[in-house]
């Protein structure tokens, strides 16, 4: 993932960042730690962030790891559109809620 450059979507998105994929390597460990959390998918956001999904038929939570360590997330349940839960943390603690959801 590390080596993805610039444009890899066609769509002009960023190339991966070093500090973010540093950083979400560390995140991902400690998640592997924490009982009932499954194992996410992987991969790059537009702006070329390490980003974690983990989806079910009921929730989808999405995190995007920045370059400065802090985390982007965002917690959707299609059932009910509207009942979407963000927000952005130092702490993995913020999201955690939301992955005990799945």
């Amino acid at each position: 993932m590390a080596e993805v450059e610039e444009n890899w979507d066609s769509y002009g998105a960023a190339g991966a960042n070093a500090k973010s994929i540093k950083a979400a390597a560390f995140l991902l460990s400690s998640f592997s730690r924490i009982n009932g959390v499954a194992e996410p998918i992987v991969t790059l956001s537009r702006d070329g962030n390490a980003a974690f999904v983990w989806e079910t038929e009921t929730a989808s939570v999405e995190v995007e790891v920045l370059p400065d360590g802090q985390m982007r997330y965002v917690y959707l349940d299609p059932r009910n559109p509207a009942k979407v839960e963000s927000g952005v943390s130092r702490d993995a603690i913020s999201f955690l809620d939301p992955l005990t959801r799945l």
